[in-house]
């Protein structure tokens, strides 16, 4: 009877860990595909595991369940996106800039991969059965304090400094993101033409970015005070 060497134990262990790593690549791209397709809630483990050509027991094995497959999915898509914002920041010459980057990087992958884009701006938004309301994904957090502190530094940098905070010039640009690629989604799945470019989307931004950065909150009340002096002096 023969048996085996080191060496032939060493290769059969390292051929299983590469077909289990390759399973979990297929499960999460058949996730990934028949979640943007059906949505999360019409997806069954089966489907996914015939989709992946595995079984669902290494689907549970890997993700626990659907729930946890769909976490992965948002983890590692948001671990890509948040490399690759952070590699577009290194050439820009200044904050503001780099905000600029930052969300164009997102915006560019969103639109080369519409599936990626549905998943995370949509199914990502929803409450799904047995949560009590939308999980934010962990790399959807970490592109979050990302976009927070270039754009913190950017209001360092400006010469006039905007009294908005932090979370809400974060929260309007992310807003203004997700509700300009949602609605060019939405008409493509339509079949309808987007009503808007992706240079249009990017300009909004540029704009948007300047806008919230270098105009002082406070010039809207002076503002208003002036009118209620002038309204005065009229009457």
């Amino acid at each position: 009877m023969k048996v085996a060497g080191r060496n032939s134990v060493r290769r059969i262990a390292t051929s299983d860990a590469l077909a289990d790593r390759d399973a979990r690549t297929r499960l999460l791209a058949a996730g990934k595909m028949l979640f943007a397709q059906r949505g999360y809630e019409r997806t069954s483990t089966a489907a996914i595991s015939r989709e992946a050509k595995t079984s669902e027991s290494q689907l549970m094995r890997h993700f626990e369940g659907k729930r946890g497959l769909l976490a992965a999915i948002f983890d590692d898509s948001w671990r890509l996106l948040n490399e690759q914002a952070q590699a577009a920041i290194i050439p820009t010459r200044n904050a503001a800039d780099a905000t600029d980057a930052v969300l164009r990087t997102v915006i560019a992958a969103f639109e080369r991969d519409p599936e990626l884009a549905w998943l995370l701006l949509l199914e990502g938004r929803r409450i799904h059965a047995g949560d009590s309301g939308v999980v934010l994904s962990r790399g959807y957090l970490e592109f979050v304090d990302l976009l927070q502190r270039v754009v913190k530094q950017a209001q360092i940098e400006s010469p006039r400094r905007s009294t908005f905070g932090l979370a809400a010039i974060s929260s309007a640009l992310i807003g203004a993101a997700e509700g300009m690629i949602r609605d060019r989604l939405i008409a493509v799945r339509a079949g309808r033409k987007p009503a808007f470019s992706l240079e249009d989307v990017q300009l909004v931004f540029r704009h948007l970015i300047h806008a919230l950065l270098s105009q002082p909150r406070a010039a809207g009340r002076s503002q208003r005070k002036s009118t209620r002096r002038n309204r005065r002096r009229r009457s």
